[in-house]
């Protein structure tokens, strides 16, 4: 049965479950007589290139950078990759969204990762925290227990925190983020 399924598909062994690197696979499939825009090549290709920018942080992409994309990858022109992209949104192995008028592509975990993540957020603005601000005298207070002095910025982080239901905390390493979420 492995050696059908393979056989039909070498690039099912790039599986997150069986890991082979998407290389060592063409070259499979490239044994196997596997030809350069076979459907399976393509597919193949266009998965492995959603999970490498995933791997770089992006939860999907742009309908033109994946057909870029795959498209170096494989040395192929455009138009099978374009039928790719199709083929796995029908087989539901991929999800296009168009957002502001670009098609994106996501792998499904990602797709619905990122839609439960804004409904949660959207649900955190419209029921905002009922606890009442921090005010300077706490604050130092605050200070004095951890044995601390916060910076201008940590302390207007602190007191947006307080007020407001969701915050997004970013900076480069040792800027202060943990002791301001400590104090937070």
């Amino acid at each position: 049965m492995a050696r059908e399924r393979i056989n039909a598909d070498p690039f099912c062994l790039c599986e997150r479950d069986v890991g082979v690197p998407f290389e060592k696979a063409d070259a499979i499939a490239a044994s196997l007589g596997v030809g350069e825009t076979d459907g399976c090549r393509v597919r193949g290709g266009l998965l492995h290139v959603l999970a490498h920018n995933l791997n770089n942080g992006h939860a999907c992409l742009p309908i033109h950078k994946l057909v870029e994309a795959c498209c170096r990858l494989l040395n192929i022109s455009a138009e099978p990759v374009e039928v790719g992209v199709d083929e796995l949104c029908e087989r539901g192995e991929v999800v296009s969204e168009e957002i502001y008028g670009v098609r994106f592509i996501y792998l499904p975990d990602q797709f619905f990762s990122e839609t439960y993540v804004a409904e949660r957020l959207g649900m955190m603005m419209r029921f905002p925290s009922q606890d009442a601000p921090v005010t300077a005298d706490e604050l130092a207070g605050l200070e004095r227990e951890l044995g601390i002095s916060y910076a201008e910025q940590q302390q207007r982080a602190i007191f947006w925190a307080a007020e407001h239901p969701i915050m997004i905390l970013t900076g480069g390493p040792g800027t202060g983020k943990t002791t301001t979420l400590n104090g937070i």
